[in-house]
């Protein structure tokens, strides 16, 4: 049977979290804005200290350090953890609630120095604002997007654990206060002691990989949309549009493909300058993601050229979205950044038939009904009739 040591857990403690909390403080100097990586940093650090500080009770006889300065350092370390999940989770807007966290701290510390020579009441402050700072930590994590993904999940885990074994930790310690029992009898205490260092390690480890989600997930979003817009791009929406027409076909499902127009971009840019083009294309992504619904897929594919795909949705129903997009866009289009740019645009249409084999037949079939929409004038709908209507 394999026995833990403690003393080799806390060394080996110490080590990984001053190599993460320096590889952490390296990602900060690459990245000064992200201030979460300061953060994560300073609590691997600040953690690793307090462990020495708490481990040398062993050695030298000084509450000042053993209690007061290591307690508080041991608070700091996960008071850190939470300020990098603010900060992660609300950028810049996270200042003031970055000072209101370290106002506990002014109650804290002078408790600590008071009860120093207490076996108990340090531990139980420091168990019961610990468990509070994980609770709170747990509660941020949820607002991270996606909060599927696999980092996010494992700091649930991790702040939750971590949260209850403070939880027990405060029950166990007030049990041992009110019946004057020792501390150092209790077979709880070391088990969570050592579950307490065992979950900060797995959680400075799931910093870095934090990092590299959030990375890679906003590269994945700057690779699918389009800049102006924040809509799919070309490749994403056909990429989309194709996954959603394969769907309608295995489920025999209705499925509607759009091509959107702006009338006479070219004169808007011309007379007005293309800042004034640009809130124009702005403000058309804005009316799509009003008018329509989450499931629809919208793409900006062109210049002034929009696209949508829409799942479960009939011909009837499409028509209906099509002239109210029209209207939309006629009525509130006539004046735009202060301009009078009365904008309209032209739609062509087309619904899903058993000769639709690909996706990107619908979109040359929308595109050719769009060509028709504008021949009839512009500011128009048009919908390519169905083979049997053309028969």
């Amino acid at each position: 049977m394999i026995k833990l040591d403690l003393t080799t857990l806390l060394v080996l403690t110490v080590g990984i979290n001053v190599l993460i909390g320096v590889f952490m403080g390296a990602l900060y100097r690459l990245r000064r804005e992200q201030l979460c990586f300061c953060f994560w940093s300073l609590s691997c650090l600040v953690f690793a200290a307090g462990c020495l500080a708490a481990g040398a009770v062993a050695f030298l006889p000084w509450p000042w350090l053993t209690v007061v300065i290591a307690y508080t350092l041991l608070v700091l370390g996960p008071l850190f953890v939470l300020c990098g999940m603010l900060q992660f989770v609300e950028g810049r807007a996270a200042s003031r609630s970055l000072r209101s966290l370290f106002f506990g701290l002014l109650v804290f510390v002078p408790l600590l120095a008071i009860y120093r020579d207490s076996p108990q009441i340090p531990r139980l402050m420091t168990a019961a604002y610990t468990a509070v700072i994980f609770i709170g930590a747990f509660r941020l994590t949820r607002r991270i997007q996606p909060a599927s993904a696999l980092p996010v999940r494992a700091l649930q885990l991790f702040f939750l654990t971590h949260g209850a074994l403070m939880a027990v930790e405060v029950v166990t310690v007030f049990h041992a206060w009110w019946h004057r029992m020792p501390l150092a009898s209790s077979p709880v205490l070391e088990a969570i002691l050592v579950s307490h260092i065992l979950l900060a390690n797995c959680t400075a480890l799931t910093f870095p990989l934090l990092a590299f989600f959030r990375s890679e997930h906003q590269l994945r979003i700057l690779a699918e949309s389009d800049a102006l817009t924040g809509l799919c791009n070309r490749r994403a929406f056909y990429s989309r549009g194709t996954h959603a027409f394969r769907d309608a076909v295995q489920a025999g499902a209705p499925f509607t493909v759009l091509m959107i127009d702006l009338d006479h971009f070219k004169q808007i840019n011309d007379r007005w300058g293309h800042g004034v083009g640009d809130d124009v294309l702005r403000f058309m992504a804005r009316l799509l993601r009003e008018e329509l619904r989450e499931d629809d897929i919208v793409g900006r594919i062109g210049g002034e050229e929009f696209a949508v795909a829409l799942p479960g949705t009939t011909e009837e129903q499409a028509r209906c979205i099509s002239e109210r997009l029209r209207e939309r866009v006629f009525q509130r289009g006539q004046v735009i950044a202060d301009e009078p740019v009365n904008l309209s645009a032209s739609i062509g249409g087309v619904h899903r038939e058993e000769r639709h084999t690909s996706f990107n037949d619908m979109l040359m079939q929308a595109d050719s009904a769009l060509y028709s929409a504008k021949g009839q004038g512009r500011n128009t709908v048009f919908f390519a009739m169905p083979r049997a209507l053309e028969a």
